[in-house]
């Protein structure tokens, strides 16, 4: 017998079908296994239990949480190595404005 709780469950004759004996395949007017459906029930009084912290106590255990959390999280800084590239000039300005060193 297989068992499904959220899928479908495989039937436990699956191979039975297919086999054969030397005198012709095998007949079973009843099935091996039966379709049962198990059904559980559930509480119906469940209680909802509130913890006694104040609020300042809620914040610092929250910001405690967030913050040690933080320490294990790797972060890739890049580094900006042409933070101000220079700019794309299409003369040469020496030369536009017959300016040399000597």
């Amino acid at each position: 017998m297989d068992v499904g709780v959220f899928t479908h469950a495989d039937d436990c004759c699956l191979g039975l079908d297919a086999m054969s004996t030397s005198d012709g395949p095998i007949e079973d007017k009843k099935p091996c296994c039966d379709n049962e459906v198990f059904t559980m029930q559930g509480q119906d009084d469940l209680t909802y239990h509130e913890t006694d912290l104040d609020f300042p106590i809620k914040i610092f255990l929250y910001s405690y949480a967030s913050t040690y959390v933080g320490l294990f999280v790797e972060t890739e800084y890049d580094i900006l190595c042409n933070v101000n590239p220079h700019p794309i000039l299409t003369e040469d300005l020496h030369i536009l404005h017959e300016v040399f060193l000597i």
